[in-house]
């Protein structure tokens, strides 16, 4: 060991002087020597608990390092020389040959090393260990300082290209004597370093002891990762799961890029093609990246970092090419860059699957940070940074090794959370099987219930169409009849009864109809309103109007009482707010044989509130439950004592809900029916100018295509004051209206070459602003909503009355 002046040195030294004393002294001595053995051994046992391993060097080293205690040089390798280095005399004539530099380049080249040693008390042998970096070749020279020593000459090689003393160590063993100066030289030839090489001196039992551990540590990693790939190669066959593939093409990357490190193909088959270290470690990377991809669903979670990793894998394989175009140390610094990528993406990569709750992506995440974090020790002082291992390979090895054992932990982490999926699935199955059973049967009950209902209703609607042949077949017979009945007579009383059964049987005819647009349109659309300025004097009166053929020739008296306060315009949507006002009074009139039908008008806090009132037969309770259901009367079948469809009540229901109000029914106490209707909407700012309803004067345009209905409403608009022009389509009204100006036009939608709409749309794109009155026989929910889409100003429906014409050109028409 190194001499140093502690005191077991000196006890050491006075154990050796007795045992040369005289033998007359023996007695005395012997006594001597024990006490001061027993003192020695405990300052013995006290000074190798202080002196730290640091301190223990061998050689006569102040560093560990050897590099740093002697002379480092730069040449060329001992290869070279003629005859080579055989002798002391070879090694002083290269030292005069060589430039003495500070440090060791990492990329390549060929430099020696002069260290002077001494051995120690107990030296016999010495291992020049040579570690910290890839190494092809290495020469070591031993030789004594004093050369009268009759020493041998010693020389032992080792590197990547040649270490058979020590398979997986760069190690060379020399025989020293005890107390004697000896000189190292150490020649190492590369053509790159993976680091700053570092040359230790150890005794022969300590090395052995630390390869034995080093060995064992290589084996067990390359047999563990050895040993995965196969399983997961197995696993492949079995499940075609190409993450297992990837996984095991991984494996084998890494066993191959490590054996080729740790020299095995060099000793097993004289292998020494530096590719075979390199090429690994790019197949690592895209294996891996690969795999992760598939492990961590990346492409569907996150596309850009899946983009990144990608783009990774591409470099990589461009960086394979360039391995045969650039020199070795510049291929070995793109495998540490592209390593430090995949390193750092993979790692993002499963923090941000495990943040989103992938449970497996934690051992992902555990393995990538032990190689990451070992990675960073050995890559970062390639570039300058301080040095915290050295031994880099061993550490690197196992960091991959604890990784790939992690990332089958992740694995089988996958496999039990899909086989827990499936579980969960196969029990969601089963209960969903159970539920659909019980939903099943419930639907057997519910369909066993519908066909009994829909046996019901089909009746009711065998009835409903039996009603609707007698309820437009009724008023088509009166009105055809009248006609007939009108061209044999001349008699003026029986004229004017004809005309009335004739308006009797129109009026009607236009109500079913009415009633049956309306079921429809509100079964198969969401109706909205479209409110706009509504007299509700007019729009009673027009009520009126219509039910007065119910009392033709009976003694009832049909009653209007507009409440004071009542604004005479309301916003409102006019066509639904009639067609729930339409059914109610038509019922009361019609059921209604004597007496009196009142309806009261007046303002609410929401609204306007109609009361509908009748001296009629009343409802019955049991009637009055499904009243307002489609297709209910008050009495059906061939027996039936009134007439109608059924569907009036329903649909004033379904609208008035609509318009934002209600309606009920209540039976006073001295009999008849009362029906409350109450329809919010906003009193209208249009002031009612005084004699405006007496007559109007204007121009007015019809657009009317049928020549019949354009006489009528010629005929019509004459008898309100308005002159007009008759247009037969859309595109000759359009021209009417660039050259002549109408203080009104009447425009009628369904029509040839330009219908109504399109024509509505060309005069309003030719800036004309003049009123349009929309008059046709569409009144469905569609064709009024695109009336005011197109820029129509109202809408009134065929037939037409000269209250209702005259009260929309009073509305719009500027007199």
């Amino acid at each position: 060991m190194l001499e140093r002046n502690y005191p077991g040195a000196n006890y050491l030294g006075q154990k050796v002087q007795l045992n040369i004393r005289q033998e007359s002294d023996i007695n005395t001595a012997s006594e001597c020597v024990a006490r001061h053995l027993t003192v020695m051994r405990l300052i013995c046992l006290l000074g190798l608990l202080l002196v730290s391993p640091a301190q223990a060097l061998i050689g006569g080293l102040i560093e560990p390092n050897a590099i740093e205690s002697g002379q480092l040089y730069q040449g060329f390798s001992s290869s070279r020389l003629d005859g080579g280095v055989t002798n002391r005399a070879s090694l002083e004539a290269l030292e005069s040959a060589l430039t003495p530099i500070d440090k060791i380049s990492l990329t390549g080249g060929s430099y020696w090393l002069k260290v002077p040693l001494r051995s120690d008390l107990g030296d016999s042998e010495w291992v020049v260990y040579v570690y910290g970096s890839y190494i092809e070749n290495i020469q070591a020279y031993l030789l004594t300082q004093d050369p009268t020593k009759s020493v041998p000459f010693q020389t032992h090689r080792s590197g990547h290209q040649e270490s058979g003393e020590h398979p997986l160590h760069y190690g060379m063993t020399f025989s020293v004597e005890e107390r004697l100066g000896y000189v190292l030289w150490v020649n190492i030839d590369s053509r790159y370093f993976s680091g700053a090489p570092r040359i230790e001196i150890k005794s022969k039992s300590e090395f052995a002891q630390k390869a034995f551990k080093d060995d064992l540590l290589v084996i067990g990693c390359l047999g563990a990762i050895i040993v995965l790939a196969t399983y997961n190669f197995m696993l492949f066959l079995w499940v075609r799961s190409k993450e297992y593939l990837y996984y095991a093409i991984y494996l084998v990357s890494t066993f191959t890029g490590w054996a080729a490190v740790f020299a095995v193909y060099a000793r097993l088959f004289d292998n020494f093609d530096v590719l075979w270290i390199m090429l690994p470690f790019y197949v690592n990377v895209i294996a891996n990246t690969f795999f992760y991809q598939k492990f961590l669903d990346l492409s569907e979670h996150n596309r850009t970092l899946s983009n990144v990793g990608y783009g990774i894998a591409v470099l990589a394989l461009l960086m394979v090419v360039s391995f045969f175009f650039v020199p070795y140390w510049v291929s070995y610094l793109f495998v540490v860059i592209i390593n430090t990528l995949w390193l750092s993406v993979g790692f993002v990569a499963g923090i941000v699957r495990w943040r989103e709750g992938y449970k497996p992506s934690r051992f992902f995440v555990l393995g990538f940070s032990v190689v990451l974090i070992s990675g960073g020790l050995v890559i970062f002082p390639y570039f300058g940074f301080p040095r915290l291992i050295y031994n880099e390979f061993l550490w690197a090895l196992v960091a991959q090794t604890l990784d790939v054992i992690f990332l089958a932990w992740a694995l089988a982490n996958r496999i039990n959370l899909l086989k827990e999926e499936k579980q969960l699935a196969l029990k969601t199955a089963h209960d969903s099987e159970q539920y659909a059973n019980t939903i099943l049967t419930q639907a057997n009950e519910t369909l066993l219930t519908s066909l009994q209902q829909s046996e019901k209703n089909q009746e009711r609607k065998d009835e409903f169409i039996m009603a609707v042949s007698h309820e437009l077949r009724t008023p088509l017979n009166v009105i055809s009849g009248s006609l007939e009945q009108m061209k044999y007579t001349e008699d003026p009383k029986l004229l004017a009864e004809l005309r009335q059964y004739i308006q009797f049987g129109s009026d009607r005819l236009s109500t079913q109809v009415e009633n049956i647009v309306t079921m429809a349109e509100t079964d198969h659309y969401e109706v909205e309103p479209h409110k706009s300025d509504v007299r509700i004097k007019t729009m009673v009166s027009q009520l009126q109007e219509e039910s007065a053929s119910y009392l033709y020739q009976k003694p009832v008296v049909f009653e209007v009482r507009f409440a004071d306060g009542l604004n005479d315009y309301y916003m409102c949507d006019e066509h639904l707010v009639h067609r729930v006002l339409a059914p109610v009074v038509d019922n009361a009139c019609k059921y209604t044989e004597e007496g009196k039908v009142l309806v009261e008008v007046g303002p609410y806090d929401d609204g306007v509130k109609f009361v509908i009132s009748d001296t009629g037969p009343g409802v019955s309770e049991d009637i009055r439950q499904t009243i307002f259901d489609s297709f209910v009367q008050a009495s059906q079948g061939y027996q039936r004592t009134h007439e109608g469809l059924g569907l009036g009540l329903s649909i004033s229901q379904r609208l008035v809900h609509l318009l934002g109000g209600d309606i009920e029914i209540t039976s006073p106490v001295n009999g008849g029916s009362c029906f409350t209707v109450r329809v919010p909407m906003d009193a209208s700012s249009i002031v009612v100018v005084a004699d405006k309803g007496k007559g109007v004067t204007g121009h007015a345009l019809i657009v009317e295509d049928n020549q019949v209905n354009a006489k009528v409403l010629t005929a019509l608009v004459k008898r309100i004051g308005l002159s007009s022009d008759l247009a037969e389509n859309g595109e000759v009204a359009v021209q009417a209206v660039k050259d002549k100006a109408y203080d009104v036009i009447f425009m009628d939608l369904q029509m040839p070459v330009m219908d109504g709409f399109a024509a509505t749309v060309r005069i309003r794109k030719n800036g004309n602003r003049c009123p349009i009155i929309a008059v046709t026989a569409n009144s469905d929910y569609q064709a009024r909503i695109k009336c005011w889409d197109v820029g129509m100003n109202d809408f009134v429906s065929k037939p037409v009355k000269k209250a209702i014409i005259l009260d929309a050109v009073n509305k719009w028409m500027c007199v």
